[in-house]
């Protein structure tokens, strides 16, 4: 079922991008995560940085809802700390590794904005698809060696829910942006049984962003003022 949201998902993002009236670039910081759920390890999560880039479109729906799309290269993941709980106390048997994944994502957004002259602030919420074109796990293990293969975030394609908010001074864009994963990207590799079937672990990202709109728009204007064919 997400499967088939996500590719109708994909096909409006791509529908909606050919026929934007405005585009754009935009690059920011990511601080991304995961949450993990039904282990029998217990497992300590923290944040990494990353970044994200790319281009952005828009529609005008009427004078204060719009609707933006974009492709972006996105990183996420997290930095890990597996627990045994079985080891005596005395006995060190942590494993430390950070993941970090690299994504092409293309999200679907509708805003509100609200015109106050020079500015204008805005919110919006909508959905995202990504799949993984780069991922790095480095690791660091004591007792429980066997740890240090498991491998659970092999599934390649994430989708989840945006909320956002920020304003718009002139043609630039500032913004904040959260996503959460609804996908549980645990396909499970688990020789030793150490996580169980119920194991699901799923992407959290905080993004911050500028953006800057008229870009693109004013070249693809220029070209096709100069009766340039593609």
């Amino acid at each position: 079922m997400k499967k088939s949201i996500a590719l109708v998902c994909l096909v409006i993002a791509f529908a909606f991008t050919a026929n934007a009236q405005r585009f754009g670039v935009k690059a920011g910081l990511n601080i991304a995560d995961q949450t993990f759920a039904n282990g029998n390890y217990k497992i300590n999560s923290e944040s990494i940085l990353g970044f994200h880039a790319g281009i952005i479109g828009e529609v005008p729906l009427s004078k204060t809802f719009f609707l933006n799309s974009g492709l972006f290269y996105t990183e996420k993941g997290c930095s890990e700390k597996f627990v045994d709980p079985t080891t005596p106390a005395d006995v060190v048997s942590d494993v430390e590794r950070t993941k970090r994944y690299g994504y092409l994502e293309i999200p679907l957004n509708l805003a509100l904005k609200i015109d106050l002259g020079s500015v204008k602030p805005y919110i919006q919420a909508g959905t995202y698809v990504s799949y993984v074109i780069y991922d790095k796990i480095s690791s660091e293990t004591n007792v429980i060696d066997e740890l240090k293969d498991f491998n659970f975030d092999t599934k390649k394609m994430d989708f989840g829910i945006n909320v956002g908010a920020g304003i718009e001074i002139s043609s630039l864009q500032l913004g904040v942006n959260y996503e959460w994963g609804v996908v549980n990207l645990a396909d499970i590799n688990d020789e030793y049984h150490l996580q169980g079937e119920d194991f699901s672990a799923k992407n959290g990202v905080l993004s911050v962003s500028a953006a800057r709109r008229p870009f693109l728009y004013r070249c693809i204007f220029m070209f096709y003022k100069k009766g340039t064919s593609f």
